[in-house]
């Protein structure tokens, strides 16, 4: 079941009855649960394609064929031909040569983190400090050489065959071909990764503040757990650090994080997209990965850029974080409700070896008391909490909501 804090119904409400758990974990943790990026920037490079004696050749093979009834004999069958068979044997047919062209290249990973100290010291997972070399690769092949390098390529070569208007079938081998070359020549060099919080302003573009890495664990199915700070922080709301131990099969669990899909959609405002979501589901069991690494199971709804995100208990306190959704073997499909949690326990562990203590922030604590007021209707008992909350943290991103609805009563 998926649910989600919808102020517009909650706050109009203004009823003494109390909310569903979901809700209050939901109104509860947001603050604390922020929309992070990894920005890596690189420079694609590969050398130009020469055309061998062989591939000249294939243009004689391809008359024989013609002539033999084996393709049609126009120019354009013919010279799909010659691109098909050379698309056999790529390194026969087109060799390196110079220039090399580069061409800059950024990837951005969508994720989500959460604040454990009021001093800015984040939670997140490993694997959203950035690819790895693989995944770099891979990126630069499908956003850097298909679209930029491979397409031009392409072109060049049916401009210089005098083919002006190619149909669709020759234009992709044609970029088919250099595509293949391209993408076991290309080079990924001056790799740099920056870490950016999302801070929403209420205007046309969010603000962007840099967080540094200050531990980092191995990606899933290793310790997939990192800790970042940011600088000059005070007073943030966090989220309390719970005890796995205690939770067991059937117990419900709340994911919450930010939805890339939610996140990079242009069909919602800005102000709607940028608050997080919290699906729920039970937990379904305890997991223990080849390396010896423990991890909790749950059917909890998790989507891509939920990674790093916490996942809490009816109380609000964080039993572990999401951290992976395990794949179909067979299909390579995920499985949204497969999702792996790293326990507690060992989120304590790295923060301890990191000399970090997490803390249930005042602005947290005082935050929570007030909405345990709003929702049971002492609303004048509610404001002044929430204009405790604000002196603490004027930054804090959902306290004037309350404060606005609170004052309506």
């Amino acid at each position: 079941m998926l649910k989600t804090l919808v102020l517009a119904v909650s706050l109009a409400a203004g009823s003494a009855q109390p909310p569903e758990t979901g809700t209050l974990v939901a109104a509860a943790s947001d603050p604390a649960v922020r929309h992070i990026y990894s920005v890596q920037t690189a420079a694609v490079t590969v050398p130009a394609p020469r055309l061998t004696k062989a591939f000249a050749k294939l243009y004689g093979r391809a008359d024989q064929q013609a002539a033999a009834g084996r393709i049609p004999a126009d120019r354009t069958s013919k010279l799909k031909w010659v691109l098909r068979t050379a698309l056999g044997d790529v390194e026969r047919y087109v060799r390196p040569a110079k220039p090399y062209r580069k061409q800059p290249m950024t990837a951005v990973n969508s994720c989500t983190g959460w604040w454990v100290t009021p001093q800015g010291h984040m939670v997140t997972a490993a694997s959203c400090l950035g690819y790895d070399g693989a995944t770099l690769r891979a990126f630069a092949v499908a956003e850097v050489l298909a679209p930029i390098v491979s397409r031009g390529d392409g072109q060049a070569f049916l401009k210089a065959a005098k083919i002006s208007k190619p149909d669709e079938g020759l234009a992709k081998l044609a970029q088919g071909l250099f595509q293949a070359f391209n993408a076991q020549h290309l080079k990924v060099s001056g790799v740099r990764s920056t870490m950016l919080l999302e801070q929403p302003t209420g205007k046309a573009r969010p603000d962007l503040k840099p967080l540094s890495v200050l531990a980092r664990g191995e990606e899933f199915p290793g310790v997939d757990f990192a800790l970042l700070k940011l600088k000059g922080a005070r007073n943030l709301p966090t989220i309390r650090l719970g005890d796995d131990a205690g939770v067991r099969i059937g117990d419900r669990l709340y994911v919450n994080g930010y939805p890339r899909t939610l996140v990079d959609s242009a069909t919602f405002s800005d102000r709607s997209r940028m608050r997080p979501l919290l699906t729920e589901g039970p937990m379904n069991g305890r997991r223990v990965t080849a390396s010896g690494v423990p991890y909790l199971q749950t059917q909890a709804p998790s989507y891509a850029g939920n990674t790093g995100g916490p996942v809490l208990t009816a109380d609000g306190r964080a039993a572990g974080m999401t951290v992976a959704v395990l794949s179909d073997p067979l299909l390579g499909e995920q499985t949204e409700t497969l999702g792996m949690v790293l326990p507690a326990s060992l989120i304590k562990q790295r923060l301890g070896a990191a000399g970090v203590r997490p803390v249930w922030s005042e602005t947290s604590r005082v935050y929570r008391a007030g909405l345990g007021d709003y929702f049971a209707g002492r609303h004048q008992a509610a404001l002044a909490k929430f204009r405790r909350v604000l002196a603490l943290d004027p930054g804090h991103l959902y306290v004037r909501e309350y404060l606005k609805a609170a004052k309506a009563r």
